[in-house]
């Protein structure tokens, strides 16, 4: 077997990285605009009352979401009946260095490529990055010791 075929394999055993068009952190069958049913439909653990008709702005939460050994409180907020965003917030602060370094990692190799970043002591944060791609803009922040928030906010570009 030719060294190039045996360095393809090793590729494709590793798999492709995610892409940076959908949600990070295993919440990738979530879409854009799709409705809070369809969102049950692909996390049945997902809880709130359903949006009433005409109701501008409603929430559905996902609690106690592992994120690489972090628990997250994750909330989908929908606009006239879509999603539109994705917050995820720490659930306590146990592990919260070893998770503020998983988390940046995890999120740079997939959104790295769409340009911005991480930068220290920016915008009232410990850490912070900010990405923005074709499908969504995504902003991370973590304050030494206190919390963690990741938001996804869908656009229409």
């Amino acid at each position: 077997m030719s060294v190039a075929a045996l360095v393809l394999g090793a590729v494709m055993l590793q798999g492709s990285p995610p892409s940076p068009d959908q949600l990070a952190f295993g919440l990738d069958r979530l879409q854009w605009g799709m409705s809070g049913q369809a969102a049950r439909g692909q996390y049945p653990a997902l809880s709130g009352a359903a949006a009433e008709p005409g109701q501008p702005v409603s929430t559905l939460t996902l609690p106690d979401y592992d994120v690489a050994g972090c628990r997250f409180t994750v909330l989908l907020t929908f606009e006239s009946g879509r999603l539109s965003q994705v917050d995820l917030n720490n659930n306590g602060v146990a592990n919260l260095a070893a998770c503020n370094t998983r988390l940046k990692r995890m999120l740079q190799d997939q959104y790295g490529a769409l340009g911005g970043g991480l930068s220290p002591n920016r915008n009232g944060f410990s850490d912070y990055g900010s990405w923005g791609g074709k499908k969504m803009d995504i902003s991370y922040g973590e304050v030494d010791g206190a919390f963690i928030k990741v938001t996804f906010k869908g656009v229409s570009r």
